[in-house]
């Protein structure tokens, strides 16, 4: 679907070159909650994640990519990590009675 955001993009930054994103959770025992939104116009969320949570898809260089995470509990560490080819593109840690931790970015 070529909406306005992904013809500005296009525009903005003509080469298209892709890339691979992951998303990484880490933290204390328990659970999160997971907002995140890939290369597509559309947001995800994912109740009651545990730390090891993973994911991976393909976006291309202009993309926004959003990853933020919430304990469950009182007195945890959470921490995301967005990398991208290979290398830690943005990064967040938080601790506390139900910390949350968010990263986002554009990936110009």
């Amino acid at each position: 679907m070529n909406t306005p955001i992904n013809f500005l993009q296009s525009i903005l930054h003509p080469s298209n070159r892709e890339g691979k994103v992951k998303f990484k959770l880490t933290g204390s025992a328990g659970d999160y909650n997971i907002t995140y939104k890939c290369n597509e116009d559309q947001t995800y969320q994912v109740p009651h994640a545990r730390k090891s949570w993973r994911h991976s898809f393909i976006a291309r260089e202009g993309d926004y990519v959003y990853f933020s995470a919430q304990a469950n509990e009182p007195g945890t560490e959470v921490r995301v990590k967005i990398v991208y080819n290979g290398k830690v593109f943005k990064e967040s840690t938080a601790a506390g009675d139900y910390a949350l931790a968010l990263a986002g970015g554009c990936l110009c």
